[in-house]
This record gives structure tokens, sequence and C-alpha cells, in this order.
């Protein structure tokens, strides 16, 4: 787990040993913001496939 938190991208701006421990980033959404917004701009893109899916198959039956 030491190693995990020295590589980490948030450990590498301050100099070892000034962290107060390890679970100090996890309130923040900071590093979170990019894996949220990447998950809503696949769901989007995904919901807008289906519906277009969806409009072109039904207009293809009628």
């Amino acid at each position: 787990m030491n190693s995990l938190i020295k590589n980490s991208p948030e450990a590498i701006d301050r100099p070892p040993g000034s962290h107060k421990s390890p679970f100090q980033s996890f309130h923040k959404l900071k590093p979170l913001a990019p894996a949220k917004d990447a998950i809503f701009e696949y769901t989007y893109r995904t919901v807008a496939l289906a519906v277009a899916g969806f409009m072109a198959f039904s207009e293809a039956v009628s």
C-alpha cells in the first residue's frame, strides 16, 4: 500500500512524508471528475445511439 501512495498523482507534487493519512485524498472529488465525465459521455452516446437505432429500425419496418 505504501508504494501505491508514493506513486499516486497527488503524491508527485509534495515531498515524501508530508501526507497526513492514506485516506486524506478520498474526500476530494477532483481526481474523480474526469472519470465521472467519461462515464456521463459514454452513457449519453450509448443512449443517443440506441435512440437513433430504434428510430431507424421503426422507420425501416413501417
